[in-house]
């Protein structure tokens, strides 16, 4: 949630726990001029310099663009790393992406090599994407250019603002103030950056230059954070999405991983103020 109602959801004997920052991009202003721009207007002149091109696609979508939207979003899923999250993210269904409208990036000779769907995400006058995905050849940058595309769309359509997500843990347990639990829970997402890169994730939104809104999460009690916790980790692998069977095996690996990073953690971080251990 964001901050707006902290105040209210403590007051009924909620707990809340600062979980990351969501990238919010004020259409109105955005523009590729300026230094810290550099990057991206480099980006995008390199790229329709190769002759690559842009293009928003209305709903229904025909059938032989999304066989070729599934045939990209299939070998995004072969890469090392991607898989179908669920629950957290969408995931492919020919229904769902066949409805929805859809910004796709193609090359010189007009095929598509990568795309975003645009979905409402509950604000007014703001936007976002679910699916994002490109080929393994796709060109230099191909994100970067579809979102700067995208977001000059959006504004010149009356939006007001773009959402690219919440940046994991930025500004989580940095302040000496930081409550003793958002210094626990950077603790841990230090040690398993190693397989999520959540530096890296929170770098690649700030490029865009974008307002950052804290969130959090409100929840019950202490023992309900970790059942949280667990639940959200068993929706977002269950089987059956497209790449789980490929993830498969290195989920084992993954919890031998987290066991160290949460050996890692001082017992006296845990066991303070007598609160139930994490």
């Amino acid at each position: 949630v964001p901050p707006d109602h902290l105040a209210t959801y403590r007051a009924v004997g909620l707990t809340d726990l600062k979980i990351g920052e969501d990238a919010i991009v004020d259409l109105r202003t955005f523009s590729l001029q300026g230094g810290a721009m550099k990057s991206l207007r480099n980006a995008v002149h390199r790229f329709e310099r190769e002759g690559n091109i842009i293009e928003m696609l209305d709903p229904p979508l025909p059938d032989p663009v999304l066989c070729e939207l599934r045939s990209v979003s299939d070998e995004w899923l072969s890469l090392e790393g991607r898989r179908e999250r669920g629950f957290t993210l969408g995931q492919w269904d020919d229904d769902y992406i066949r409805q929805c409208r859809v910004i796709v990036a193609r090359d010189a000779g007009r095929a598509i090599q990568a795309f975003a769907n645009l979905i409402p995400d509950g604000v007014p006058g703001e936007a976002t994407v679910d699916l994002m995905r490109h080929r393994r050849a796709a060109p230099r940058g191909v994100m970067d250019v579809l979102f700067v595309r995208l977001m000059e769309h959006l504004r010149d359509e009356g939006y007001a603002a773009f959402s690219l997500g919440m940046a994991p843990l930025a500004a989580v347990g940095t302040s000496p103030d930081a409550p003793i639990k958002e210094r626990v829970l950077r603790l841990l997402f230090e040690h398993a950056n190693r397989w999520f890169s959540y530096r890296g994730l929170y770098a690649y939104k700030a490029k865009f230059q974008p307002r950052w809104e804290p969130r959090y999460l409100v929840y019950g009690s202490e023992v309900s954070l970790l059942k949280i916790a667990l639940a959200i980790v068993r929706l977002t692998e269950q089987p059956g999405h497209r790449g789980f069977e490929a993830q498969r095996r290195r989920r084992r690996v993954n919890w031998q991983e987290a066991r160290e990073a949460m050996s890692a953690v001082p017992r006296w971080i845990l066991a303070r103020n007598s609160q139930p251990r994490l």
